[in-house]
């Protein structure tokens, strides 16, 4: 795990920061832009001189290579993922260097092509043709059918510590709310049978338990945006990052 590093301390692990970049210069161009980095921030409204800690994450699930290896990351049916929090600080209105988090996580069976098989595949990656709630390219941390939820604690051994719900909740893969339908994403851990190194989900981006701490604490106080509807950014990539 890396802890608050910066876009070339992240190349220096191996981590390929092209497509993160492009995120972070779409929110710290006044959101101008950010639709096209993938990012719905355009319809936020950040006021022009906002002083505060923008947060967002990516999870990535791509095949493995050597940046899985020597980590606490598992390596599954040929794929490895991490999920990134990055941090960007604002005052009055000018945007201040990105600093990024990393953690070990793994979604359903880590198989991108599966991520349409219910109660198997990973994460979609927002290629969904309808949703609830509607209008949501991608998905958000902390928040559910449209509210703001934040973390919930939950000590059972599925979950422990706790999670984080993802909305939308439900994705369909037809319009109209027709096709396959998944839903209940989150971010959560797992303990003994269900721990992050042995066992997988049915869908959910799990982490490590003390991983879980980390992003609970990043969404706690560095993540000033976690009342902006529709909820900070959770996007999901098939790619390296």
């Amino acid at each position: 795990m890396l802890c608050g590093v910066t876009w070339a301390q992240l190349q220096a692990k191996g981590f390929s920061t092209t497509e993160m970049e492009a995120e972070g210069a779409a929110v710290a161009n006044s959101f101008a832009g950010a639709q096209a980095a993938g990012l719905s921030t355009t319809a936020l409204g950040m006021p022009s001189n906002w002083t505060g800690l923008y947060g967002w994450n990516d999870f990535n699930l791509y095949p493995a290579d050597s940046s899985c290896i020597g980590t606490a990351t598992v390596v599954y049916h040929g794929y490895c993922a991490w999920l990134f929090n990055h941090v960007t600080q604002f005052v009055n209105g000018i945007a201040k260097p990105t600093y990024s988090y990393t953690y070990p996580a793994r979604s359903g069976d880590n198989i991108p092509a599966d991520h349409w098989i219910v109660n198997q595949g990973p994460i979609p990656n927002g290629d969904w043709a309808s949703s609830t709630p509607s209008g949501l390219g991608h998905f958000h941390w902390g928040w559910k059918y449209g509210t703001k939820i934040g973390f919930i604690k939950d000590t059972t051994d599925t979950y422990y510590p706790g999670k984080f719900p993802l909305d939308p909740w439900d994705v369909y893969s037809g319009a109209s709310q027709s096709g396959t339908h998944r839903n209940a994403f989150e971010i959560h851990g797992g303990i003994n049978a269900h721990d992050f190194s042995t066992t997988p989900t049915f869908g959910c981006i799990r982490l490590p338990a003390p991983s879980v701490n980390g992003v609970k604490y990043q969404w706690v106080n560095s993540t000033d945006n976690k009342s902006w509807s529709p909820g900070p950014d959770n996007l999901v990539h098939y790619t390296k990052p």
